[in-house]
């Protein structure tokens, strides 16, 4: 999966808000809790743990929400799709395209 890290305080912040990064899959990092306040788009979000293993995976976060994985290291957004997503208990591979 083609990735692009958000690891600035600035990039994280952002996250799905920041419009070059709609057509993308972003991973923040270091991250445990996401929300959608304020975004407009339904997400997909999948929270992985250090070994890149799937620990819990959801499609079609609706805005306003909240989502916490104490257990998380990191977590992948995208706007949703009807393309595969990963679930639980797959282990991910990532192609980093660009560090934020």
């Amino acid at each position: 999966m083609e990735v692009v890290i958000c690891r600035s305080l600035k990039s994280r912040i952002l996250g799905l808000f920041d419009r070059s990064l709609l057509k993308r899959v972003i991973c923040i990092t270091p991250c445990n809790a996401i929300h959608t306040f304020g975004l407009k788009n339904v997400i997909d979000v999948c929270f992985c743990d250090s070994d890149l293993q799937v620990i819990a995976s959801h499609r079609n976060v609706l805005p306003w929400k909240y989502i916490s994985c104490t257990r998380s290291s990191f977590v992948l957004e995208r706007i949703s799709s009807s393309d595969p997503w990963p679930l639980v208990g797959e282990k991910i591979s990532l192609s980093i395209l660009q560090v934020r």
